[in-house]
């Protein structure tokens, strides 16, 4: 676990916490520890943007690769989500983390982050079942 210093160094989480968590887990949860970081560095405009364009960039994702399957006569698969979601981590990294992120910082503790991730995936997984056996 990270702990924080005497230096002037901001605790953040890395950038590739952020990649990992975007792309495991889609760019919502990645944004919201860059959001994090950027509010740790009083940059709120920001870490609004963030917030917005994972939320946006996630749901037309959804939209539009159900519309396109549902065209095609297909079922939504794993891997395309995963595709696409390295692809909202690259750009959500352009826009946000590298023009906003400093390049020394002190690495910020994942356990909080890995706990409500794997809560989270739980829950879909839950959810996932029960459509099926009640659906």
């Amino acid at each position: 676990m990270a702990q924080e210093d005497n230096s002037q160094e901001p605790v953040l989480y890395s950038k590739n916490v952020i990649r990992i968590f975007s792309s495991v887990f889609t760019c919502i949860l990645g944004g919201m520890l860059l959001r994090s970081n950027l509010l740790r560095l009083g940059k709120t405009r920001e870490a609004s943007n963030v917030i917005i364009f994972a939320f946006l960039y996630t749901s037309l994702v959804f939209v539009g690769v159900n519309m396109f399957l549902s065209i095609i006569g297909s079922t939504p698969r794993i891997s395309i989500n995963i595709v696409f979601a390295i692809i909202g981590t690259f750009i959500q990294e352009a826009l946000f983390y590298k023009p906003h992120m400093p390049e020394e910082y002190t690495p910020r503790s994942i356990v909080w982050p890995v706990i409500i991730g794997i809560i989270l995936f739980l829950i879909a997984i839950f959810f996932r079942a029960y459509a099926t056996f009640i659906g």
